[in-house]
């Protein structure tokens, strides 16, 4: 029975660190979208997913803008900008004519909307450059008195000059030991 709690309690305070290490700290939305007619929304860039822009507004919620729409991005937070043939720009967001620009301490880069695969936001703190998933599960089986817990995760750290990519994955089990008479 001790030995179970230890393994419990050691599985809960994985699980509550990760859990607090994972926790983005929220920024400024200050990115703007002009859309065709002529709507000005202001909000925060949070991604980029087949041919739509995710933006995040403090009034609106999550609004899903297809690129077509936007006749004028502004962002002046980094990105960091994947492209088809892969390319990794890092610098802040504008619009063009059916061009995204990207505006680096070198100069300005612009790509074709079309040839655009990813968009990241790379923010300023050690926080918000972490993007990634956490699961955990536990299942009991009584018949045969064994406890099992699991956790996943999978993290990944942007930075300008890198990205770091890990994947962890732990499973704890605990077979009560029964003695027959």
């Amino acid at each position: 029975r001790a030995r179970r709690g230890t393994v419990l309690r050691g599985a809960l305070v994985l699980t509550l660190v990760v859990l607090v290490s994972t926790t983005a700290s929220a920024q400024a939305r200050t990115d703007v979208v002009t859309l065709a007619n002529g709507d000005r929304i202001t909000g925060e860039v949070s991604r980029f997913q087949g041919r739509r822009v995710e933006f995040k507004t403090d009034d609106a919620g999550t609004i899903y803008f297809e690129w077509d729409k936007i006749v004028r991005l502004e962002a002046a937070r980094e990105f960091e900008v994947l492209t088809s043939d892969f390319r990794r720009l890092i610098g802040r967001l504008s619009t063009g004519q059916g061009t995204l620009v990207i505006t680096a301490g070198d100069g300005t880069t612009s790509v074709p909307i079309s040839e655009i695969t990813n968009i990241l936001p790379l923010g300023a703190s050690f926080w918000s450059r972490i993007d990634g998933t956490f699961d955990s599960g536990f299942t009991y089986t009584r018949s045969s008195a064994i406890a099992q817990f699991t956790l996943n995760s999978n993290t990944t750290y942007h930075r300008p000059s890198f990205v770091f990519q890990m994947t962890a994955s732990a499973t704890l089990t605990h077979e009560t030991d029964t003695k027959e008479t």
